[in-house]
């Protein structure tokens, strides 16, 4: 639920200021790819943090994604949707109307985050994990702030 209603606002966002149908400019796909970051960035910031915090949610009977599946698992997961993430914001820059800025800083940070999700996964710790969930932490902020720079640059 929480990734679905995520991407929402980019969808809100993005048909409030492009006239026509949602997905007339640049490219069809270009929102429903803003709100899939969004929706797929979610899982790996939250779970991050769920498995850091494992034996809290455990004994306080939530049942959080390592709580239920244990850690492994779940850090298996946050590595493939890391890795389903790292498209997500390339096919931003391939479809979009951002430059190289844009197109680096998504790539470097994507692959930061995804060489940390295997970091984590072969070094399955509480503080790695937490290391994780506040590397991820201002990831769409990092990437939506180089799209309006990169706007504002005129790419």
């Amino acid at each position: 639920m929480g990734g679905f209603s995520g991407g929402l606002p980019v969808l809100f966002g993005w048909s409030a200021v492009t006239p026509g149908p949602i997905g007339s400019f640049p490219h069809p796909i270009f929102p429903l790819l803003m709100a899939g970051l969004v929706f797929v960035w979610i899982p790996v910031h939250i779970w991050f943090l769920a498995v850091s915090y494992r034996s809290d949610y455990s004994t306080a009977g939530v049942p959080m994604l390592p709580v239920v599946v244990g850690s492994t698992t779940a850090l298996r997961l946050i590595t493939i949707f890391s890795m389903i993430m790292v498209p997500f914001s390339l096919g931003l820059y391939f479809l979009g109307p951002f430059g190289p800025v844009y197109g680096g800083v998504a790539l470097v940070s994507g692959l930061a985050i995804l060489a940390g999700s295997l970091w984590v996964l072969y070094k399955p710790t509480e503080t790695n994990a937490w290391r994780m969930f506040k590397v991820t932490s201002p990831y769409l902020t990092l990437l939506f702030a180089i799209m309006i720079i990169d706007a504002a640059l005129g790419h």
